[in-house]
């Protein structure tokens, strides 16, 4: 179905050189444009290298600030963003500058997975079921120079 509205949809990931990956990338997308058909659904990718590496293999992937000017010559003046992302760290950080750079369009951005301590919590409990007991484990993602807040222990299972 033809997106009925003026008003789009964009998932931002990191993004993935792996064939497996961008499978899942599609797929996702894919859930969102039949959940959301009078929308325009599209994906952007934070990393500059990634986005190079596909057009190397033919492969056309947008950074954030590209898929918006997309937007605009579409005439849609309302974005909203999913971010595909884990911490709100570095690559958070460009999405949100992205966003203040087109103050024309309308946005609204939700929060990365594990933004609060309650999103933690929540997380936690949703994959406490599939932990083994008594086994100790580690739960956790890497860090970046931008943010430290996020380069310490995020949660000890005992």
């Amino acid at each position: 179905m033809k997106p009925t509205t003026n008003q789009a949809l964009a998932l931002v990931f990191f993004g993935t050189t792996a064939d497996a990956g961008l499978k899942v990338y599609d797929w996702i997308e894919a859930q969102l444009v039949a959940r959301y058909p009078q929308m325009t659904v599209r994906r952007a990718f934070t990393s500059q290298m990634v986005i190079r590496r596909l057009q190397e293999r033919g492969i056309a992937v947008p950074n954030l600030p590209e898929l918006l000017a997309e937007f605009k010559q579409q005439q849609i003046t309302e974005v909203a963003v999913l971010p595909l992302l884990i911490v709100p760290g570095q690559e958070f950080g460009k999405i949100t500058a992205a966003l203040a750079a087109e103050p024309e369009l309308a946005s609204v951005c939700a929060a990365p997975l594990l933004t609060t301590d309650q999103d933690i919590d929540a997380v936690i409990a949703a994959l406490e079921p599939e932990i083994p007991a008594g086994i100790p484990t580690v739960i956790g993602c890497h860090g970046n120079e931008q943010y430290g807040q996020f380069n310490h222990e995020i949660r000890q299972f005992a």
